[in-house]
């Protein structure tokens, strides 16, 4: 192995124990508390287990509850709590294993799409070699690694890396799936193509936005197909056909058993993409343009403003990196005026995918702008950040090399390799400072108040203190919050249902949990001995209880509860 390469492994390592400790680290309490669409997917993944023996045999291809999920995700997460037991972070963990991977598959594809034979430079004798000027030279050459390192470092994929929802997948799939295709047109390789068709076809079982990515994988395939056909008497060619049928043919086996099932249910096929479609709004055009401006906006200006989903409406690239991010669609938009036909093709394979990646925010009228539903895009944005710091660094590279070889500035030689010495330390301050302002601004959001609201940490707690509670003392849990309702309860009783694990209903009765809507309170009439504890208190609701209970003594407990 050459010195460049084992620099280049040695770099990639780094970045990828990077990006393994930025996703793993502090996971048990950063986030604080579990948002019910995450004990959702947990009582799901419990219930599998205990669907009998085998085991698996719960496992479900989409599960209806709160607007329907694939079940790829949730099914992994059954395995995770299997091992791991009943806990929050056991669900995240999931993702955070799905963040690391899509790193490391991004990196493989940015090779495939950007990868240059290094051009070796002799030295003639005698001539002195500028260690500022030749590191510069060389990382020209590192546009793989430094897209890989803006994707580890990345606030908004960190932060949905550590999340229990379903759609981080959606990037790995992705990723892997447009590298299997790519590389698997350039060279041949059968078992690239079946990695990515697999990949491909797994991927619509993340979330409802991928099923765009069709008009992602077109670009690749239309490309090959028109340069097999004006080459097609050229009988060293590969084919083209053949390869994107292998493709196409294992998507479609990976996809099979999902399609099949909204074949049966084609009511689940929609689901929560109907109810905030912005043709649901009174005007459809006017808001469609108001969610497109929103959407652009969010990677320079103003973020997503959930705080489950950002940090205070920042936007989803640190202010550097967005105006680096910038500067990369202009320099890929100018590769349409040049003869390099790989630039070209990963040029626009990029900015179709950020274009597909962001109509699922655009063609929504609420929430905008929303990190979630646009998670595709962090792959590009990664991308032409690093295309952007790319063509900054050769901009450098070329004034450096000219002024050396300029006999104006032979006085000057030393003055210039200082500055050379000088960029390469700012370039190494600049990619410092990227992760550890990451750190500092998702250490600040994990301990912020509103972040503990927004992942429900009251209901944990809640959760938490029924757990200590005797099992033969009654308890009564009154779900005074609206949501979308599952199994005759409202979704935000989830997450206390995960914690106290009481999804089932035998479960609840063993452990003498019960869940009570506010219209169901009288049936308390009969109790003599029991706490009582609302989602939510209220003055309200106290009133009512204790016109329930005349004549007895309700002491106040732990977060509001009342014990009779």
């Amino acid at each position: 192995m050459s010195h460049s390469n084992k620099l280049k492994l040695a770099i990639l390592l780094l970045i990828l124990g990077m990006a393994i400790f930025m996703r793993f680290a502090g996971l048990r309490i950063i986030p604080p508390g579990l948002y019910p669409d995450e004990a959702m997917n947990g009582n799901n993944a419990l219930e599998v287990l205990k669907s009998g023996l085998p085991w698996y045999s719960g496992f479900k291809v989409f599960y209806p509850e709160n607007n329907g999920r694939e079940g790829l995700f949730i099914n992994i997460q059954a395995l995770m709590l299997k091992v791991l037991g009943n806990e929050p972070w056991a669900l995240r963990v999931v993702s955070a294993i799905f963040g690391t991977l899509t790193v490391l598959a991004l990196y493989f594809l940015a090779k495939e799409l950007f990868a240059q034979k290094q051009e070796e430079k002799s030295i003639e004798p005698g001539e002195k070699q500028n260690n500022a000027s030749d590191f510069l030279n060389h990382t020209s050459n590192l546009l793989p690694l430094l897209t890989t390192f803006f994707l580890a470092t990345s606030y908004w994929h960190i932060t949905f890396s550590r999340i229990g929802f379903r759609a981080i997948s959606a990037p790995f799939f992705l990723t892997l799936a447009v590298w299997g295709l790519v590389r698997g047109l350039r060279t041949g390789s059968i078992p690239a193509l079946i990695v990515g068709g697999l990949s491909f076809g797994l991927g619509f079982n993340t979330y409802i936005s991928y099923r765009l990515t069709p008009l992602i994988i077109a670009i690749p395939i239309i490309i090959a197909l028109k340069e097999w056909w004006k080459n097609k008497g050229n009988t060293e060619r590969k084919c083209a056909p053949c390869a994107i049928l292998l493709f196409l043919f294992f998507a479609f086996i990976a996809v099979l058993p999902l399609g099949l099932y909204y074949i049966k249910h084609p009511a689940d096929f929609m689901g929560r993409a109907g109810q905030v479609s912005i043709f649901n709004t009174t005007s459809p055009i006017q808001a469609f343009f108001l969610s497109t401006a929103k959407t652009l906006g969010m990677f320079n200006i103003v973020g997503d403003c959930n705080w489950r989903h950002n940090y205070a409406c920042w936007p989803e690239l640190w202010p550097p990196v967005g105006l680096l991010f910038l500067l990369g669609i202009g320099i890929s938009l100018r590769t349409f005026w040049k003869k390099n036909f790989i630039a070209k093709r990963s040029a626009l394979l990029l900015l179709v995918w950020l274009v597909v990646t962001l109509l699922p925010a655009m063609l929504s009228g609420e929430g905008v702008p929303h990190a979630l539903r646009t998670l595709l895009a962090v792959i590009p944005a990664a991308a032409f950040a690093a295309i952007g710091l790319k063509g900054v660094m050769n901009y450098t590279q070329d004034w450096l090399k000219l002024a050396l070889a300029n006999p104006k500035y032979n006085i000057y030689q030393g003055q210039l390799l200082r500055i050379g010495r000088e960029l390469f330390i700012l370039l190494i301050v600049f990619l410092v400072a990227i992760p550890v302002f990451t750190l500092k601004a998702y250490s600040q959001w994990g301990i912020n108040p509103n972040t503990f609201d927004a992942f429900a940490g009251r209901y944990v707690l809640i959760g938490q203190y029924l757990n200590k509670l005797p099992q033969n003392l009654p308890k009564f849990v009154i779900v005074n919050e609206l949501g979308v309702m599952v199994r005759g309860i409202p979704m935000p009783a989830q997450t206390i249902m995960f914690i106290t694990d009481t999804f089932l209903p035998e479960d609840r009765e063993k452990k003498n949990i019960h869940y009570l809507l506010p219209n169901e309170l009288p049936q308390l009439g009969g109790i003599n001995k029991g706490i009582i504890i609302p989602l939510e208190t209220n003055s309200q609701m106290e009133a009512q209880l204790h016109d329930i209970f005349p004549g007895k003594t309700l002491r106040k407990d732990f977060l509001g509860a009342l014990r009779i």
